[in-house]
């Protein structure tokens, strides 16, 4: 979800062709970040500081709690924001607007598993899906499939043509 968040992001904001990658590595990146608040998952046993962050993490939130809440999503992007106001770096400044991205798209695929994710926090604690796809299932498997259909043809006409080579090959 995470890259084809990314690239959609790059053929809408019309992203130059040397921050490309960048972008799409941040979204990747940050597609796992929400889920720092499980310990079973991949960015929780990637690294040692993956497994310290999310036992800490876990520790003060449960799964698919304040991580994965839009609020969440724009105090990040007020802070990584400031980070790249101050680092005048056009490549940093697309890796942190890629793990925003990619952070987005991951709460936005959580909405179609039944735990659903809390839209309305603070306001509302009530957690709120739109569909059934639990995680491990066929149909996750099916939506993956898509979504790897839908990145290989997001390639070929979201990303810069010199980009898109790199990637299909």
């Amino acid at each position: 979800g995470g890259v084809l968040a990314g690239e959609l992001t790059v053929a809408a904001a019309g992203i130059a062709p040397a921050s490309v990658l960048p972008l799409l590595a941040g979204a990747a990146a940050g597609a796992l970040v929400p889920d720092i608040d499980h310990r079973g998952s991949k960015i929780s046993r990637s690294s040692i500081a993956g497994r310290v962050t999310s036992f800490a993490v876990s520790g003060v939130t449960s799964h698919r709690g304040v991580i994965h809440t839009p609020v969440f999503i724009l105090a990040c992007g007020l802070l990584l924001g400031a980070v790249a106001f101050f680092a005048r770096n056009h490549i940093g400044q697309s890796l942190l607007l890629g793990l925003l991205v990619g952070m987005l798209s991951h709460l936005i695929l959580d909405t179609f598993n039944p735990a659903g994710i809390m839209w309305l926090w603070p306001i509302s604690k009530k957690k709120l899906h739109l569909a059934s796809i639990r995680t491990n299932s066929l149909g996750e498997l099916l939506v993956m499939a898509g979504l790897t259909v839908a990145i290989i043809v997001a390639a070929a006409y979201c990303l810069p043509s010199d980009v898109a080579a790199i990637l299909t090959g």
